[in-house]
Protein backbone atom coordinates (compact mmCIF):
# COMPACT_ATOMS: atom_id res chain seq x y z
CA UNK A 1 0.00 0.00 0.00
CA UNK A 2 1.50 3.56 -0.96
CA UNK A 3 1.54 6.48 1.92
CA UNK A 4 -0.43 8.88 2.37
CA UNK A 5 -0.52 12.33 0.33
CA UNK A 6 -2.14 15.46 1.08
CA UNK A 7 -4.81 15.87 -1.56
CA UNK A 8 -5.93 19.71 -0.87
CA UNK A 9 -5.76 21.95 2.04
CA UNK A 10 -8.40 24.44 2.49
CA UNK A 11 -7.39 27.58 2.62
CA UNK A 12 -4.76 27.38 0.48
CA UNK A 13 -1.40 28.55 0.68
CA UNK A 14 -1.23 32.64 0.10
CA UNK A 15 -5.04 32.76 0.42
CA UNK A 16 -6.09 36.31 1.73
CA UNK A 17 -9.19 37.63 3.80
CA UNK A 18 -9.50 34.34 5.48
CA UNK A 19 -12.01 34.67 8.18
CA UNK A 20 -10.40 34.81 11.79
CA UNK A 21 -12.47 31.62 13.16
CA UNK A 22 -11.66 29.72 9.62
CA UNK A 23 -10.98 25.95 10.61
CA UNK A 24 -7.94 24.66 8.14
CA UNK A 25 -9.01 21.30 6.09
CA UNK A 26 -6.60 18.97 4.99
CA UNK A 27 -7.71 16.14 2.77
CA UNK A 28 -5.75 13.18 2.52
CA UNK A 29 -5.90 10.35 -0.47
CA UNK A 30 -6.31 7.44 1.50
CA UNK A 31 -7.39 7.11 5.03
CA UNK A 32 -4.94 7.75 8.34
CA UNK A 33 -4.38 5.97 11.57
CA UNK A 34 -7.11 7.43 14.12
CA UNK A 35 -4.40 7.52 16.72
CA UNK A 36 -2.29 9.44 14.56
CA UNK A 37 -4.37 12.73 14.19
CA UNK A 38 -3.90 14.84 16.98
CA UNK A 39 -2.48 18.65 17.87
CA UNK A 40 1.10 17.15 18.20
CA UNK A 41 0.72 15.80 14.46
CA UNK A 42 -1.00 18.54 13.26
CA UNK A 43 0.23 22.86 14.52
CA UNK A 44 -0.14 25.42 13.44
CA UNK A 45 2.27 28.69 13.74
CA UNK A 46 2.71 32.28 13.35
CA UNK A 47 4.74 32.50 10.66
CA UNK A 48 7.23 35.50 12.04
CA UNK A 49 7.69 34.55 15.44
CA UNK A 50 7.28 30.69 14.95
CA UNK A 51 4.50 31.03 18.33
CA UNK A 52 2.65 27.63 18.43
CA UNK A 53 -0.92 28.32 18.27
CA UNK A 54 -2.90 25.75 20.33
CA UNK A 55 -5.36 23.62 18.10
CA UNK A 56 -7.73 20.99 17.93
CA UNK A 57 -7.82 18.11 15.67
CA UNK A 58 -10.84 16.20 14.62
CA UNK A 59 -10.49 13.29 12.06
CA UNK A 60 -13.49 12.59 9.04
CA UNK A 61 -12.72 9.03 8.38
CA UNK A 62 -15.31 9.21 6.09
CA UNK A 63 -13.71 11.81 3.64
CA UNK A 64 -9.70 11.59 4.91
CA UNK A 65 -10.09 15.06 6.27
CA UNK A 66 -8.23 16.55 8.89
CA UNK A 67 -9.85 19.83 10.42
CA UNK A 68 -7.33 21.56 12.35
CA UNK A 69 -9.38 23.75 15.18
CA UNK A 70 -7.52 26.95 16.26
CA UNK A 71 -8.63 27.39 19.83
CA UNK A 72 -8.95 31.05 19.06
CA UNK A 73 -9.43 33.63 17.13
CA UNK A 74 -6.67 34.16 14.56
CA UNK A 75 -4.53 37.73 13.97
CA UNK A 76 -5.92 40.11 11.53
CA UNK A 77 -3.29 40.36 9.02
CA UNK A 78 -0.99 37.38 10.42
CA UNK A 79 0.29 34.83 7.96
CA UNK A 80 0.32 31.28 9.47
CA UNK A 81 2.09 28.11 8.59
CA UNK A 82 0.67 24.43 9.21
CA UNK A 83 2.97 21.99 9.98
CA UNK A 84 2.54 18.03 9.11
CA UNK A 85 4.68 15.97 11.47
CA UNK A 86 4.98 13.39 8.80
CA UNK A 87 6.59 10.75 10.12
CA UNK A 88 3.90 10.72 13.17
CA UNK A 89 0.93 10.38 11.29
CA UNK A 90 0.32 7.38 10.09
CA UNK A 91 -1.98 4.85 7.59
CA UNK A 92 -2.10 1.52 7.08
CA UNK A 93 0.29 1.87 3.86
CA UNK A 94 2.90 3.85 6.03
CA UNK A 95 3.51 6.87 7.01
CA UNK A 96 2.77 10.56 5.41
CA UNK A 97 6.10 11.71 3.33
CA UNK A 98 5.16 15.04 3.08
CA UNK A 99 6.77 17.09 6.02
CA UNK A 100 4.64 20.36 6.72
CA UNK A 101 2.28 22.26 4.31
CA UNK A 102 1.39 26.27 4.10
CA UNK A 103 -2.02 28.02 5.02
Amino acid sequence: MASPTIASIDPTGGQVNVPLNKVINVTFDIALETGSVNPATFGLRHQLTRQSISVSTVYDTGNFRVSVVPNRLLSKNTTYRLRLVGSDIGAPGGHIKASDGSS
